[in-house]
């Protein structure tokens, strides 16, 4: 009676290791007897992939790899440029400038080179007789250095709106030398006209030196040469 019990016993607990075995619920891994997942049967749900941003477009390629210096897209276009092209650029803007630099020199006015002075008019002043004259500078002497030195002072103050006249003259020692007389007559020999006219010509005296380190001109005392005879 006994057998027969733990014959039942052994029986039952057979048939429950094979309920649990037979078990869905229970997951034993293939390596211990157990029968694989059907397909499809507690699978996990993949997630759904989050909706992509809109792709952004791209710009082509040039042939070779290249990418093009100017692309447009969405609108607005886009400047690529490397080492070489800006090098290429830099180097056509500066022709440009250069160019547009001389094209202005070129239709600039062209000016007259300013002289110091301008020739003496063909015809010299003339003097009358019995006014006087204002003696500007006194030369050292009768020599062609003097004569063009005197002829130079007359024209220079010709510039200025002074007309002038060179003249020779006997000094003291009856020696003969050149001067140069300003051409505006006067009156008398002094005066507030006299003082104001003397005080022009020394104003001219200080830009002829400044030109020329030569001849300051003597009107800062002023002398007045009545003329006898005109010419």
């Amino acid at each position: 009676m006994s057998r027969k019990k733990d014959a039942v016993a052994l029986f039952e607990v057979i048939s429950k290791n094979k309920e649990r075995r037979s078990d869905p619920r229970l997951n034993v891994p293939a390596w211990m007897g157990g029968e694989t997942e059907p397909p499809g049967e507690f699978a996990p749900t993949q997630a759904e992939p989050p909706p992509s941003a809109e792709p952004r477009p791209t710009a082509a390629r040039a042939p070779g790899g290249l990418r093009p210096a100017v692309t447009t897209s969405a609108g607005q276009l886009t400047l690529s440029l490397n080492y070489t092209t800006c090098c290429v650029a830099f180097l056509v803007l500066l022709a440009l400038l250069f160019g547009a630099f001389l094209l202005g020199q070129s239709l600039a006015p062209k000016e007259a080179p300013a002289s110091p002075e301008t020739p003496a008019p063909t015809e010299p002043p003339r003097l009358v007789a019995g006014k006087h004259y204002l003696l500007v500078q006194k030369m050292a002497g009768l020599t062609p250095a003097d004569e063009a030195q005197a002829k130079q002072i007359a024209a220079f103050l010709a510039a200025n709106g002074e007309q002038a006249v060179v003249r020779k003259f006997a000094m003291p020692d009856r020696k003969e030398i050149y001067g140069v007389l300003a051409a505006r007559p006067f009156e008398r020999k002094t005066g507030l006209e006299n003082d104001d006219f003397a005080r022009k010509i020394d104003g001219l005296g200080a830009i002829y030196f400044n030109r020329h380190g030569k001849y300051r001109f003597e009107a800062r005392n002023p002398l007045f040469v009545l003329i006898r005879e005109g010419n």
